[in-house]
Parts: structure tokens; C-alpha cells; sequence
């Protein structure tokens, strides 16, 4: 995939937010957002816009207070039908369908955030 980079968070920025967040983030996670405060993500079939950290708890607050994606930490959208979440107790990377049945069972990206920045679909 192709890879539109925004400016690094900073040490202080990635420390504030993981002090904030309940849960253990994977490390390949903390350490792409060292590489860039948010990106879009792209190839000629999909498209991938990652928030920057300081967006990301008001998305989340938004989304979990209708009982969406309780159990992932949203962090990004597909431009269209689907947030992009990290599973907090597995630490994979899923698409979650903004409006779906009970027993849909969240999209598979990558089993770490590198998986799925590296993947060709």
C-alpha cells in the first residue's frame, strides 16, 4: 500500500495518549505513530485514513456510546462504511462495519499493525 505520512507525534503526545488509554497497545502501533501522527493508506482497491492521536479518543467516545466497538480502540475509517479498530485484548487490526447485525464478525486486517500496513489486500 501506498503511504501518505503526516508529522510524527511526539514522545511527550504518544505518552499522554497511552496514559489515557485502559488497555496495552501493541508496540508496532506506538511505534508507526512515532513514524506519523496519522496517514492515509491507499492502492487501487482500498483506501485507509488513520487519525491523528489527538482525534482518536473523541471518535471513540462518539462511536462507544451507541455500544459500537467496545472492545477496540478506533483509530482510523475506510473513506466509507467502516472504522478501523485495534482489538484491545488481542492487539489485531479489523474493519468494523459502521452499521451491521449483532453477530458480524469484524473484518480481519492484520494481526499487527505492520501486517496490516504491509498488506496488498
Amino acid at each position: 500500500m501506498e503511504i501518505i505520512k503526516k508529522i510524527p507525534a511526539t514522545a511527550i503526545e504518544v505518552e499522554l495518549f497511552l496514559n489515557s488509554v485502559r488497555s496495552k497497545l501493541p508496540s508496532d502501533f506506538i511505534e508507526f505513530y512515532l513514524e506519523s501522527n496519522g496517514a492515509k493508506l491507499f492502492d487501487e482497491n482500498r483506501y485507509f485514513y488513520l487519525y491523528p492521536l489527538d482525534r482518536i479518543f473523541e471518535i471513540n467516545e462518539m462511536y462507544h456510546q451507541d455500544g459500537f466497538a467496545l472492545n477496540y480502540l478506533i483509530f482510523g475509517n475506510n473513506g466509507g462504511d467502516a472504522a478501523i479498530g485495534v482489538n484491545l485484548e488481542t492487539g489485531s487490526i479489523h474493519e468494523l462495519i459502521y452499521i451491521s447485525s449483532d453477530d458480524e464478525i469484524p473484518t480481519l486486517l492484520g494481526k499487527t499493525m505492520k501486517e496490516f500496513i504491509e498488506s496488498d489486500g
